[in-house]
């Protein structure tokens, strides 16, 4: 619920990061292959998309003076690559269908519901509620353009400097959601989660 009370943009990724680790720690805890590796899958996806996320950020901040989700309508007018790249990176924070995030969460389900139904619940509702979180980020409003009269007027796009930092976790969170299995299936071999569950 903090994350729906948070004006400003840190607030929301930070207050949805920490709702990923909830995540993460209910596959950990469900003691199961598939819920360990949906952890790990999602551990490695979540650190990915939280790094570019707050990157994101400190850009927008940067070029639009605030946080402020209320003063940031019109923020993508006249800056095609940072819209486009803030656009992918909340399209997998968001954990579309074909994504990492979305596979570590559906992992993480599958192997929580042989604990019992009512934890695929929650699961599913943290999900929900994770997803709505990061629209708060990537949806405008126009109506407030108004407020953003600094953010719309200085057009300052991406640099190929601060390009060179995002676009590296994009494409490896791209790679990863191409080939999941390559942290998945390794991470834990049955052996070793054999001598954790009795």
């Amino acid at each position: 619920m903090l994350a729906f009370r948070s004006a400003d943009l840190r607030g929301v990724v930070a207050y949805s990061s920490m709702a990923q680790m909830g995540l993460i720690t209910l596959g950990v805890f469900a003691f199961d292959d598939l819920g360990l590796d949906g952890a790990i899958l999602q551990s490695v996806a979540h650190g990915l998309v939280s790094a570019s996320m707050f990157l994101l950020v400190g850009m927008v901040e940067r070029r639009c003076g605030t946080g402020e989700l209320d003063a940031l309508g019109g923020m993508a007018r006249g800056r095609p690559t940072l819209a486009t790249v803030v656009l992918v990176a909340g399209m997998i924070a968001l954990a579309v269908p074909g994504s990492a995030t979305f596979a570590g969460e559906f992992l993480i389900m599958a192997g929580v519901y042989g604990q019992g139904w009512g934890y695929a619940v929650v699961v599913a509702l943290g999900v929900v509620l994770a997803a709505m979180y990061i629209l708060r980020v990537i949806s405008g409003d126009p109506a407030r353009e108004a407020w953003a009269r600094p953010c719309v007027t200085r057009r300052l796009d991406l640099r190929l400097g601060e390009l060179a930092l995002v676009l590296p976790l994009l494409l490896v969170l791209i790679g990863l959601s191409v080939w999941p299995a390559l942290v998945s299936q390794s991470a834990f071999a049955a052996s070793t989660i054999a001598e954790i569950v009795p």
